[in-house]
């Protein structure tokens, strides 16, 4: 069972995962990273969203691989 308050930034949880689970996790672990350093959250999701749905209009945008 995993605990409500784990945090994926310690290094250890990746310790005997497969590659496949390590990159799954490693978006995760970005994002939160990401979020950690930017000084203003909710001003940085907005001109995310922006930027998305201007790179979506303009076809340069996809969230599928």
């Amino acid at each position: 069972e995993v605990p409500d308050d784990q945090t994926l930034n310690d290094d250890m949880l990746l310790k005997n995962l497969d590659d496949k689970s390590i990159r799954s996790l490693n978006g995760c672990r970005v994002a939160d990273e990401i979020l950690r350093l930017v000084p203003y959250p909710e001003a940085f999701a907005l001109c995310l969203r922006a930027v998305k749905l201007w790179a979506k209009n303009h076809g340069i945008y996809s969230n599928v691989l």
